[in-house]
């Protein structure tokens, strides 16, 4: 009897339909901290359509498997020395300075809504996150053991896979604020999980669909989207229609969208930029006019040619303050980097 413990553990009965899970949300974040070289992090969220809808649990068993996997190994901290969300402390890695203390913020742990022990709410970056603080109870476990049944072996990089006969599941109560949506989108956090290797997972879920009872979600018949997922050969891209680059093929987002007029990159080698009609990120070193990376004589003449005129994208090397337009408030930038030559 699959998922018998489940149903006995929330009372209340269990039955498969679409609910009010919307999706499993995936966050990917790359990285260029030496210590991540060529990881990614994947940041998992259920969304629901209400902020009511609560997520109880997630599960597997004999019968239909709950895994978290990756080809190599998950990145573990050595600052945080710890794979389950109860154990991971407060601001983690904070107190380290440098690349160790960025790299302990992406460690690889499991959760249900907690971003760490203190009670901190995990939230997609794209909404303000990757926490928030939320005020009432919280409550996390699991059966059998989280550290007993996969705490070892996860926290030397492996796998987590449940697929026993009697099953394993990971659950809080109704009730307790992780469980329930955070976010414009009712995100609910699962857990963060960074590699080099292909990513990989499959979920069951247990909801608590606002005024529809309880839910099952399993990745093995449901039709929810995101309830299984891997990382290779997957259609990313733009999924906003809004934005030039928009990829119809796109399923996830990969937060590389472009908007005609915005800037697109601005680095202190005082180099501007902006997407141009044709959906390229145009740059361009504020002051050098005339292209050959020093700031002259020659590029006072441009300077001067432009100054008074407002038109932020055919005159975004003399915009300094990026006001759209240049003038006397642009004066004290082109001074500043008189002289200087740019690689």
């Amino acid at each position: 009897m699959k998922y018998l413990f489940l149903s006995t553990l929330f009372m209340s009965v269990c039955f498969l339909s679409n609910g009010q899970l919307n999706q499993v949300f995936v966050e990917q974040i790359t990285h260029d901290n030496s210590l991540l070289e060529d990881q990614t992090s994947y940041r998992l969220f259920a969304q629901f359509s209400n902020p009511q809808d609560m997520l109880l649990a997630y599960h597997g068993d004999s019968e239909c498997q709950l895994s978290f996997t990756s080809t190599t190994q998950f990145y573990i901290s050595p600052v945080v020395g710890s794979c389950y969300v109860l154990d991971i402390p407060q601001a983690f890695g904070g107190g380290f300075p440098g690349e160790l203390g960025e790299a302990s913020f992406y460690t690889s742990y499991v959760s249900i809504g907690l971003y760490d022990s203190s009670g901190s709410i995990g939230l997609p970056f794209n909404e303000g996150g990757p926490w928030a603080f939320v005020t009432g109870p919280t409550y996390m476990n699991s059966i059998p053991s989280f550290v007993d049944t996969w705490g070892a072996g996860f926290a030397a990089g492996g796998n987590i896979i449940a697929n026993s006969v009697n099953g394993a599941s990971i659950f809080t109560f109704e009730g307790n604020v992780n469980g329930m949506g955070v976010g414009v989108n009712n995100s609910v956090f699962l857990g963060q999980f960074t590699t080099d290797g292909i990513f990989e997972y499959e979920l069951n879920l247990t909801t608590n669909d606002f005024g529809e009872g309880t839910t099952v979600h399993s990745h093995c018949n449901s039709p929810i989207e995101g309830l299984s997922y891997s990382s290779e050969g997957l259609n990313q891209g733009c999924t906003d229609e809004n934005a030039c680059n928009y990829s119809s093929l796109a399923i996830y987002d990969d937060y590389s969208c472009l908007y005609i007029g915005d800037e697109c990159s601005l680095n202190p080698d005082y180099t501007a930029s902006y997407v141009d009609e044709n959906c390229n990120c145009l740059e361009q070193i504020l002051g050098d006019f005339t292209g050959d990376g020093s700031i002259n004589v020659t590029d006072l003449g441009g300077f001067l040619g432009v100054f008074g005129s407002c038109n932020y994208q055919e005159l975004s090397a003399g915009d300094f303050t990026g006001d759209g337009c240049v003038n006397t408030s642009d004066v004290g930038g082109f001074l500043e980097i008189f002289g200087q030559s740019f690689p």
